[in-house]
């Protein structure tokens, strides 16, 4: 099995095409699955490339450091973006740049090395490649853009038009010629949101890494219990970050406040339920909602009712 991924802290690693056991996230559908095992941990890796395009979606369940280089000789713009865990990411062999959550990269690069050093624990990360031609118009819309001058290895925080992107991406239904098709504009729209993100004006008053950590700490508590509310004041105590930095740091990270991304993670997570087979009544209190305030939200957000989702499942 051919593998363009080679770790620089292990011995050579022997690749299968089965999942881990216990895998913790998510099939590419479409993809071509690569894993391997060992007294590090599990790594997955899901890959689906067509001629203009390559996405990849790597699931490291780690019970010890490890570091993983990858190569590409493909010219045009490679992408990496940390959905979960955090890692020390090095780019061509230049400096190293700590990845947290919701960090992205650009470069450009007819020849990319990228080299991820993680610690234990579960990382989540969605590559993504985007050839020559497909970076034609997006120069003509961003003609002025960094990136044309130089490489971005921290080319900024995803928002939630990234996040939707890649989401709709593991959420495709379609098969073959349809899903290529599907992946390619998805494709295009994941770096167009990434240019328009990463072009904005560097941010003032940055976080300290003691604010990020509490940030991330908060979205932590968030995850963990969506149904729950979580009030600013009782979210700044437990993390200790005052009420105006916590909202103003955690929109810097997550491209939006702490109230904002447990609606969307609700309504995102209902939908999944509302797509299992659950009725809406039974996802309503799973997500904290009452079933009439979880249609008003769901249709606000997704531009269509729960029911239409129930009606399509019904009818595969």
């Amino acid at each position: 099995m051919s593998i363009s991924h080679q770790t620089l802290s292990h011995e050579p690693l022997v690749w299968n095409d089965e999942l881990p056991p216990g895998f913790k996230g998510e099939r590419l559908p479409g993809g071509i699955l690569h894993s391997a095992s060992g007294d590090f941990g599990e790594l997955c890796l899901q890959n689906f490339a067509a001629d203009q395009f390559t996405i990849q979606y790597n699931t490291f369940d780690l019970r010890e450091s490890f570091t993983l280089q990858h190569i590409s000789r493909d010219d045009g713009v490679h992408s990496k973006l940390l959905i979960k865990g955090k890692s020390i990411e090095t780019f061509n062999l230049d400096e190293s740049v700590p990845f947290t959550v919701n960090q992205f990269s650009l470069v450009e690069s007819s020849e990319y090395i990228n080299t991820s050093t993680l610690g234990k624990g579960l990382h989540v990360s969605f590559d993504a490649y985007f050839s020559k031609p497909m970076l034609i118009e997006m120069k003509s819309l961003f003609p002025g853009h960094r990136l044309w001058q130089k490489e971005l290895p921290d080319g900024g925080r995803a928002d939630n038009d990234i996040h939707m992107a890649v989401h709709s991406i593991l959420r495709c239904k379609f098969e073959k010629e349809l899903r290529e098709h599907f992946y390619f504009n998805r494709v295009k729209d994941l770096l167009f949101h990434y240019l328009l993100q990463s072009g904005d004006k560097l941010l003032q008053n940055q976080p300290s890494e003691k604010e990020v950590q509490a940030v991330l700490q908060a979205e932590e508590i968030i995850s963990g219990n969506i149904a729950e509310h979580h009030s600013i004041p009782d979210l700044s105590r437990r993390v200790l970050l005052n009420e105006f930095r916590l909202k103003a740091v955690f929109k810097i990270i997550f491209r939006m406040g702490p109230y904002e991304y447990l609606v969307r993670k609700r309504l995102i997570r209902g939908r999944e339920l509302l797509e299992s087979g659950l009725s809406i009544k039974e996802v309503a209190a799973i997500v904290g909602y009452r079933p009439s305030d979880f249609t008003i939200a769901f249709r606000q957000h997704f531009g269509y009712v729960p029911s239409a989702v129930k009606k399509n499942t019904g009818n595969q």
